[in-house]
């Protein structure tokens, strides 16, 4: 058997017979995997050399004999030992992000040692196999019989020099290079002849004294390891000397009780079975297993990864089946704030990946980025065939709702039959904000949705397990920074706890409703002085505070346990420092008998009701009546689905002749598909909710508060519900050029004549027009007097009820004052621009302005063919962002960042939906910018 890859050729050499067949085939795909991470750099399983390296006093000592018999000193027992140079170990240490070459010597570059260690041999749930020399007989041939009876433990575990198999591996890189395994069939001696040299196992430790130790792992102690070079002379590998090499390692013993999981597979589920029917009875064909998972959370403050993560990400007490690691403000840059770009994503994962557990193989399973959040998850490639159902999404909770620098990233998936769903955000910033840190966890909460093929979607909280981790922000109190600081010392965090502003959102239910957090035992997390372990002594002098938390919640409270909750102050690169926690997992894992079984039952009953009985429900209303819908304002109606029939029913809302979705954009049902037992009631519910994708067609009555939902049951009939209301016009979603007409409040206007103006019947036409609409006039004068120097104008997002308000006060009148915050005016105006029905450039001239964005001579004179009131408002709009650059040094904003989001509102695309391509999207984004940019760096006068 020959395996070859761009710089490794490997060959197999076995001596074939049916009970070693299947341990062949599972050493072959552990070879795959192995020869993948070489050629990547990464040779995890040799990490345990490294670590023997790095033991202090100690080096590894490699032993070589010359061609000439003579030459070998076998009667001093070993040859000289080869030391590496200590400058060369000294730039290694320095330097965590070199990767340690092990297998080359410097003082003499043909040795080339290796040694045989195999790779899932130092995985949790498969341990190295000790064979004592001085046990019996029976007793090897039985666990030689036990390794290799089980092929799928057989090729995760490491066979002492005694057993029936023998490795030899060139890691140099070299073409040619070769793996040789050598199968006996009657387990005894063995030959191998490939090379110049061969490498063998001794140990020092031949004495009684080993014993003392045979109770640590292998990879617990390295102290009678030695690695001997002989040349190919050498004749054989007798029984008596391979008896000597007697590796310390639990027993195999201790596997035993894990041997009903280790010998799971993946399930197959059947497509003629319910999900719903199966997940009642899964208590039947299921057993609990625990496992464990470590949680880690990270503010790097856009920082590089200069420092070795393992003080934070490699637990000492136990190995991780799983990793779920988080960080915020992985980059901090107008790049990736503006476009989602950075190269810093691949670094981070990077020295993330290095740090892992090293007595384990770790396949990551996905990774999910958001500007500065990013969220990755590991499991160990023993458990990667029972991850299913993997989706991720991504929540912006900026300024419009979709600026990614707060938000969230979430990543859900199914392990073995228990589902799992890890939350990864940053809320907004300040001690005050509170309330905005409130509003964005709802937020997430309910736009975070995993849209499923079937057409359905699950929530953050349809799971089984869900972990909540992050930057959250929330603060301490009505303390100053020296209060704090002096609590901090004393070490009194429980008294500081009562003051900890989640704390108290929890207790008065409004956040985290469900969640458990464990005990707070160490430090606030932020914030210090980057580089060291001071708090923070700038200019602002914040207060410390636990910003950083991880909370969690299971379906079954006594599924999730957390071992511990801690921070880690090793780590100096960022203000924060990182936090983790590590929980055991109660996992439901299929038992294939009994799966089997109860699959083959519900076939045979689903069969025999079906065959008696139709599907029959009670809809407890089908006609529903919304009255004066408003714009952001969403509406909702309950009603309860009754299945009084005999079988089993499924249901789903399907679209109606060409349409293409069932419902219109501004109504939504949830379930809109499901399956229910005889006797189950299902509460469907009927949300309205018109935004600025929705408005504009509602105000010029292309649109009304009318539809009809229809209801099909599977093998059964159809049931209608039919939508009715009426919508009040506001002037988010009404056209430039109506409201230039528009003399009154939108609101005193009858709504058939803003139906007139909307479609541009003649009467309207002779109306009086302004220069633009007053709507935008008293937005922009308001930020003018009051937000020219307001920092991070545009790029903190406001808060929903004060821009609810500030809607209705631009609806009903001009009021003395605008209310609300000064970032809650600016979002508004984004939120006006972005409903408008036609945007400040017509559809017609998008994609000449996208063509001429990179000439100021080609931008004027697109611009000078847009009607006037549009050309008005260009004008109006570029003339103030220009004052807000002029105080840049206070409001510390720029013209690339101004231009990108001004971009995306001015230059909407007419066939939005037919840009699929993140690539042509981040393109498009930034011929956008650049045509606003024209305006803003040259002088313009038309």
């Amino acid at each position: 058997m020959q395996i070859i890859t761009n710089n490794l050729q490997l060959n197999f050499e076995v001596v074939y017979n049916q009970n070693t067949s299947s341990f062949v085939a599972q050493m072959k795909d552990s070879t795959f995997n192995s020869i993948s991470k070489i050629t990547k750099g990464i040779s995890p399983q040799f990490q345990w050399l490294s670590k023997y390296t790095n033991q202090a006093g100690r080096s590894p000592m490699l032993y070589t004999t010359t061609n000439s018999q003579s030459q070998r000193p076998e009667s001093q027992g070993h040859p000289p030992a080869i030391n590496f140079p200590p400058q060369s170990t000294q730039q290694q240490r320095n330097n965590p992000f070199i990767q340690t070459n092990v297998f080359s010597s410097p003082a003499q570059p043909n040795t080339r040692p290796t040694s045989y260690v195999n790779p899932h041999a130092i995985m949790d749930h498969y341990i190295n196999v000790p064979v004592d020399p001085s046990a019996p007989s029976q007793d090897l041939q039985l666990r030689r019989k036990h390794a290799i009876k089980e092929p799928r433990t057989a090729s995760l575990i490491d066979f002492d020099i005694n057993s029936s198999a023998y490795a030899e591996l060139d890691l140099m890189g070299n073409q040619g290079s070769s793996f040789k395994s050598y199968v006996n069939k009657n387990g005894s001696n063995f030959q191998e002849s490939q090379g110049n040299s061969s490498f063998y196992l001794t140990s020092e430790s031949m004495s009684s004294k080993s014993t003392n130790q045979s109770s640590l792992g292998f990879e617990d102690n390295f102290a009678d390891l030695n690695v001997h070079k002989t040349n190919t002379s050498f004749p054989s590998i007798t029984e008596s000397n391979l008896l000597k090499a007697k590796f310390l390692s639990r027993s195999l013993d201790g596997l035993e009780s894990d041997t009903g999981y280790a010998k799971v597979k993946p399930i197959v589920k059947p497509a003629g079975v319910r999900e719903e029917i199966l997940k009642r009875r899964e208590e039947e064909y299921t057993y609990p297993h625990k496992f464990k998972i470590y949680v880690g959370t990270w503010n790097v403050n856009g920082q590089n990864p200069v420092e070795q993560l393992n003080p934070w990400l490699t637990p000492l007490d136990h190995i991780p089946d799983m990793y779920v690691i988080g960080f915020q403000e992985l980059d901090l840059s107008k790049e990736a704030f503006l476009f989602n770009d950075s190269p810093k994503e691949e670094e981070w994962y990077k020295a993330v990946e290095h740090a892992l557990h090293k007595k384990a193989t770790y396949r990551k399973v996905k990774l999910i980025r958001l500007v500065g959040m990013m969220l990755i998850v590991f499991v160990q490639e023993s458990h990667y065939p029972f991850v299913n159902n993997l989706m991720a999404e991504t929540v912006g909770t900026g300024i419009m709702g979709k600026m990614g620098n707060k938000g969230g990233v979430a990543i859900r998936f199914n392990f073995h039959n228990t589902s799992f769903c890890f939350v990864n955000t940053h809320l907004a910033a300040h001690v005050e904000e509170f309330e905005r840190r409130n509003q964005d966890f709802h937020d997430i909460c309910q736009r975070m949705m995993f849209e499923r093929d079937n057409g359905t979607s699950l929530s953050v909280y349809h799971h089984d397990i869900l972990v909540w981790l992050g930057d959250l922000n929330y603060r301490i109190d009505h303390y100053d920074s020296e209060a704090v600081k002096m609590y901090v010392e004393k070490g009194e965090f429980d008294w500081l706890y009562q003051k900890d502003q989640l704390h108290n959102q929890r207790m008065q239910k409004k956040v985290f409703v469900g969640f458990d957090e464990g005990k707070i035992t160490f430090p606030p997390t932020y914030k210090y002085d980057t580089g060291t372990d001071r708090w923070d002594s700038s200019e602002k002098q914040r207060a410390p505070a636990w910003c950083d938390r991880i909370l969690y919640r299971g379906v079954n409270s006594r599924d999730i346990r957390q071992l511990d909750y801690k921070y880690n102050k090793e780590l100096k690169l960022s203000d924060h420092k990182p936090v983790s926690s590590n929980f055991e997992i109660v996992v439901k894992v299929i038992d294939e008998k009994k799966y089997r079984d109860v699959v083959e039952e519900e076939i045979r009953n689903q069969d025999r009701v079906e065959n008696e009985a139709l599907p029959q429900v009670t809809l407890e209303n089908n006609q529903l009546e919304f009255k004066d819908v408003k714009f952001m304002d969403p509406r909702e109606k309950k009603v309860s689905l009754a299945n009084t029939g005999q079988t089993g029913v499924h249901f789903k809302f399907v679209n109606k002749l060409d349409d293409k979705h069932f419902c219109k954009p501004w109504l939504k049902v949830e379930p809109s598909e499901a399956y229910f037992l005889p006797g189950d009631l299902i509460e469907l519910t009927v949300r309205i909710l018109v935004d600025k994708n929705t408005a504009a067609a509602l105000n010029s009555g292309d649109d009304k508060i009318e539809d009809i939902l229809v209801l099909h049951l599977e093998n059964g009939k159809d049931y209608y519900i039919s939508i009715n209301g009426n919508y009040i016009p506001s002037c988010f979603g009404a056209s430039i050029e109506a409201l230039t007409k528009m003399h009154c409040p939108i609101r005193d206007m009858d709504p058939k004549d803003v139906i007139a103006l909307e479609q541009g019947s003649s009467g309207s036409n002779n109306t009086q027009r302004f220069d633009i609409p007053k709507e935008i006039w008293m937005i922009v004068d308001h930020l003018f007097r009051k937000g020219l120097k307001q920092e991070d104008l545009f790029r903190q997002e406001g808060l929903k009820l004060e821009i609810v308000d500030i809607k209705n006060c631009l609806d009903f009148g001009i009021p003395e004052e605008i209310p609300g915050s000064i970032h809650s005016v600016a979002e508004t105006l984004m939120l006006f621009l972005e409903s408008l029905r036609e945007p400040v450039i017509p559809y017609k001239y998008y994609q000449k302005c996208l063509d001429s964005s990179n000439n100021f001579i080609l931008c004027k004179q697109v611009l000078a063919m847009i009607p006037p009131c549009h050309k008005n408002v260009f004008k109006y709009l570029t003339a103030f962002i220009r004052e807000l650059l002029f105080n840049s040094d206070d409001n510390k904003l720029d013209a690339k960042t101004l231009s990108t989001m001004f971009g995306g509102l001015f230059l909407r695309n007419p066939n939005a939906s037919n840009d699929k391509s993140a690539r042509t999207s981040l393109s498009v984004a930034r011929k956008k910018a650049s045509f606003v940019y024209q305006f803003l760096i040259n002088e313009y006068d038309d």
